[in-house]
């Protein structure tokens, strides 16, 4: 079976802002073409395999997310029957857990 993937309005702006990160740093539109596909292909396989990605868990339950790795960016998904939501798609090392639920009380 062959999901069903669609991106949410910030996960299409985080792509955006990350093509203009690797562009500043690269200087190169061919690098920052090549990266942006690196990124939207881990995405793209889970299409066919929606759970191999790693689920995302806080405090030994899972929290409804997947995500896939590319190089150090993560891309966030939730699966719904025969749909693969990406809501974020957000740098490795930043708190992600506080972007993705804002409403969560610190440690």
């Amino acid at each position: 079976m062959t999901y069903k993937l669609f991106f949410s309005t910030k996960a299409k702006q985080d792509l955006l802002d990350i093509e203009t990160i690797i562009l500043g740093l690269t200087q190169s539109k061919e690098t920052t073409a090549k990266f942006i596909k690196g990124i939207l292909d881990s995405i793209e396989i889970r299409k066919f395999f929606p759970k191999t990605g790693k689920k995302l868990m806080s405090k030994d339950t899972f929290t409804g997310y997947y995500y896939a790795i590319y190089k150090k960016y993560l891309s966030f998904y939730r699966i719904d029957n025969d749909s693969i939501y990406v809501d974020r798609i957000l740098y490795g090392g930043m708190d992600y857990m506080k972007v993705l639920f804002p409403e969560l009380p610190k440690d």
